[in-house]
């Protein structure tokens, strides 16, 4: 009998398992199949033989159409910058001191030919003037793209006449 003092030598690491054994299996009871069942697999792929074809035929066209919305939203977006933009240019010629609702409406049209050749179809003007503010309303339709619904653009641009007020001390 060894003592609590004395160290126990006959400790033994076990070796490695070759490299040509196999790990013992994890269910020892089920036999480990070594290759896999080729007629198990072989009945699946014959049902399903063309589904990717179906499946492509399905999914491109959709997946066009969404890229198509999404452009003719950006178009949309484009079209409502420029009309946005073409309003503040009238209304910046409109309110100067001595300019006129024709004024407006002259620039407006300037500046739709120049930018709005594709995006903005059928853009109508409209500049009205009373005493103190001038007001400039741009609409239109989008270019579409694909069919179905227009989508319409409406931009606004107001603010006051100027005026020449002297210095009164």
């Amino acid at each position: 009998m060894s003592g609590p003092a004395e160290r126990r030598t006959d400790l033994t690491v076990p070796a490695p398992p070759a490299l040509d054994q196999h790990p013992p299996p994890a269910h020892p009871g089920r036999r480990r199949c070594r290759r896999p069942r080729l007629h198990r697999w072989s009945s699946v792929a014959g049902r399903d033989r063309g589904s990717v074809a179906a499946q492509v035929v399905i999914a491109i066209p959709l997946l066009v159409m969404l890229v198509l919305l999404i452009v003719q939203f950006a178009l949309a977006a484009y079209a409502s910058h420029i009309a946005q933009g073409a309003a503040g240019q009238a209304l910046d010629t409109a309110r100067t001191l001595g300019a006129t609702d024709t004024d407006g409406q002259t620039e407006a049209h300037a500046v739709l030919a120049q930018l709005a050749t594709g995006p903005l179809t059928h853009p109508r003007v409209s500049v009205t003037r009373d005493a103190t503010t001038v007001t400039v309303t741009i609409t239109g339709t989008a270019e579409n793209l694909i069919p179905g619904p227009t989508l319409h653009v409406h931009a606004q641009a107001a603010g006051p006449i100027e005026e020449f007020r002297p210095d009164t001390p």
